[in-house]
């Protein structure tokens, strides 16, 4: 196995998430397999990605070509739960993906994903959260652009985090702790994209509410933001 190792190590340029890649499809793959595999995909660009820009050096395509063939890899149902996955800015809930992006599998998707080290699971509270790498993030979002339901999808994120809004005002009537501690940063992005997509009525409740929790968390920079 030592040549088809080297073969391996050659086409993923040494970089460890390549190779963290890779690795998730061996229990699935022999070496040479997986060698023959990735030799036919093509070395990738990310162009569309504003944030990419520091990441399309010579070394990172390699990166991408190692994503692109885990990605092609996966089960139809699974890439498009991916895809959809592209609109986060964070944290990943079972209950955010199912209700933003209408995936009652969201369990079996995010478990998959993490099977592939797409995404990883980390503890919150004795609860299962997800989140994604940066680079994996940024594909994620360049996936995310052409799903036919994009647009829905980031009405139904506003929508999420605007509840979580509300929620967070009433729960500080009541004297208790912030909605916001876990997924403030996804609710900034939901800010933005109400802009974008003009919910103006969107604004008051983001600018209120996730406004006084960025205060009392000294992300100043972050509220000025909104």
């Amino acid at each position: 196995d030592a040549p088809a190792i080297a073969e391996i190590l050659r086409l993923t340029d040494g970089i460890p998430l390549a190779i963290e890649f890779v690795a998730a499809w061996m229990p699935l793959r022999s070496l040479l397999e997986i060698t023959k595999e990735l030799r036919r995909t093509p070395l990738g660009n990310i162009t569309s990605a504003q944030d990419a820009i520091d990441i399309q050096a010579e070394r990172h395509r390699s990166l991408m070509r190692c994503l692109d063939w885990s990605f092609n890899l996966l089960d139809k149902w699974v890439q498009d739960g991916f895809a959809g996955l592209g609109v986060f800015a964070d944290i990943l809930t079972v209950n955010s993906v199912e209700f933003i992006c209408e995936r009652p599998d969201a369990q079996k998707i995010l478990d998959s994903l993490v099977k592939m080290r797409l995404v990883y699971r980390l503890s919150y509270e004795e609860v299962s959260v997800y989140t994604m790498l940066r680079f994996t993030r940024i594909y994620a979002n360049t996936k995310f652009k052409l799903l036919p339901n994009a647009h829905s999808i980031r009405k139904r994120f506003v929508s999420y985090f605007v509840e979580m809004a509300n929620e967070s005002g009433m729960l500080k009537r009541h004297g208790k702790s912030f909605a916001f501690n876990l997924e403030w940063k996804n609710a900034l992005a939901a800010t933005k994209i109400a802009e974008e997509i003009g919910n103006k009525g969107a604004l008051f409740p983001f600018s209120k509410y996730l406004g006084e929790f960025l205060l009392r968390k000294g992300l100043w920079a972050e509220r000025e933001k909104l």
